[in-house]
């Protein structure tokens, strides 16, 4: 226990407490100024924790399968679970590129230009 107090006391210097109240400051008045970014964090947060965690739960499962079956199976199989991950994984990345919080925010134009 004093161990893990000492090795916090340590970490927790002047520099890493401004940087983190600083962040916080920014996190606080970013959310308050813009209240959709809470909605697509959220939604890039579930895209990312359940749509990938359920990707590798099922290529898991495709490699447990398919050293059950023989091998002209995995390589009929094979190239096609390769080609449909490429294409799923090309899809997450667009919606995760959709989704970033600073395509959202106002733009600021110059009317006089």
């Amino acid at each position: 226990m004093l161990e893990k107090l000492r090795n916090w006391r340590e970490w927790l210097t002047v520099d890493r407490v401004v940087d983190l109240v600083m962040d916080a400051i920014l996190l606080f008045w970013e959310v308050i100024t813009s209240p959709i970014l809470i909605v697509m964090r959220l939604v890039r947060y579930l895209l990312g924790a359940y749509v990938i965690g359920g990707l590798k739960n099922k290529i898991t499962k495709l490699i447990r399968w398919l050293k059950t079956k023989p091998i002209w199976v995995s390589f009929i199989v094979a190239p096609v679970a390769v080609v449909i991950l490429y294409y799923t994984l090309i899809f997450i990345w667009l919606a995760g590129e959709m989704l970033k919080p600073e395509m959202w925010k106002e733009e600021i134009t110059d009317i006089n230009r």
